[in-house]
């Protein structure tokens, strides 16, 4: 049995005399069955990130 682990980066920038922002609302997804997602760049179409849920 093959296991895929995937892992990701985000960048945080601070900047001198920034305010912080509150937060918006989450949204809150309720997944009940298997799907697949996919994140894709505007102009090119290319896919950076393609999420699998197999057994929710």
């Amino acid at each position: 049995m093959c296991e895929r682990l995937g892992a990701a980066a985000t960048p945080v920038v601070l900047t001198r005399g920034a305010r912080p922002r509150r937060p918006a609302d989450p949204i809150v997804v309720q997944v009940d069955r298997p799907f697949l997602l996919a994140v894709r760049h505007a102009r090119s179409g290319a896919i950076h990130f393609l999420p699998q849920v197999a057994h929710p």
